[in-house]
């Protein structure tokens, strides 16, 4: 009985360890972690969403990626009613970015949160 249980421990950690360990690297990458992060928002998962990307934003080392990351990281903020927390971080990002075609869907994505939150000045 005690071989029966060593082999089958070890046979659980061949197939954990083993022939798929070559795709676990890949699974982590910034790539999946922002693929999972949008099924997430499709499916409107937002917080776990929001972890996501945010877990991505800290490994990423593109700009223009990260622009994009911390748009969605807003967006999933508004989502979640956090309404001051998202305006802050497109507020932010438009100090920050450059690109004029993400700065034009900052501003068009907080016009739209100040339209339906009806704050206006």
């Amino acid at each position: 009985m005690n071989n029966y249980r060593l082999y089958l421990i070890i046979f659980c950690l061949t197939f954990i360890f083993g022939v798929e360990n070559n795709n676990r690297s890949d699974y982590f990458s910034e790539k999946n972690i922002i693929s999972y992060a949008d099924h997430l928002l499709d499916t409107k998962e937002y917080r776990p969403a929001l972890r996501e990307y945010q877990r991505a934003l800290y490994f990423s080392k593109n700009s223009e990626l990260k622009n994009n990351l911390t748009i969605q990281i807003a967006y999933c903020y508004w989502k979640l009613d956090s309404i001051n927390q998202a305006i802050d971080i497109y507020q932010n990002s438009l100090n920050e970015i450059s690109d004029k075609k993400i700065k034009n869907t900052i501003n068009f994505q907080l016009a739209i949160i100040y339209l339906k939150e009806k704050q206006i000045d």
